[in-house]
């Protein structure tokens, strides 16, 4: 969803501006075969200081199988220890659930790149959109910041 997202805010003349703070689905490849792993990352832009991630990411389970979750290499320096947890319920195949947490004893991430890589195995051909749903960035007092969110598509030849 490229340009697309919701704005804050207001110029002066009335015109929307841009919220700067976002958070992406980004595919290191858009197509595999069968049986291959697909890493998607999911990358925030302009964060300060975001205590946690919870998000919902839909895809196709006809296509897509989730394999792992593991956190990005943005998150794997300085003294950040993030709790990361990432599940498919069997009951909702197609929705994974993931959350993302830095304890008050570690600190806050402010800035920008990956924070957590996703793997899944393409299973059969056919396209898969990967959305973000009931997702939030959430600062230091626990309230949703205002943010862009863009999911992706991969495809299984």
């Amino acid at each position: 969803m490229p340009g697309g997202g919701p704005l804050a805010g207001g110029a002066p003349g009335g015109t929307a501006l841009p919220i700067p703070l976002s958070l992406a689905l980004v595919p290191d490849r858009p197509e595999g075969t069968p049986g291959e792993r697909l890493r998607v990352q999911v990358v925030l832009t302009e964060g300060r200081d975001v205590t946690s991630v919870p998000m919902h990411v839909r895809f196709d389970p006809e296509v897509l199988d989730f394999v792992a979750a593991t956190t990005g290499p943005a998150l794997q320096t300085g003294s950040l220890q993030p709790i990361l947890l990432a599940s498919v319920n069997p009951q909702r195949p197609g929705d994974l659930a993931v959350g993302l947490s830095m304890p008050g004893s570690s600190g806050t991430f402010t800035g920008s790149g990956t924070l957590i890589l996703l793997e899944f195995e393409a299973r059969r051909a056919g396209g898969s959109d990967l959305a973000l749903a009931r997702t939030s960035v959430r600062a230091v007092t626990g309230e949703p910041l205002p943010a862009r969110l863009d999911g992706c598509s991969v495809e299984v030849r």
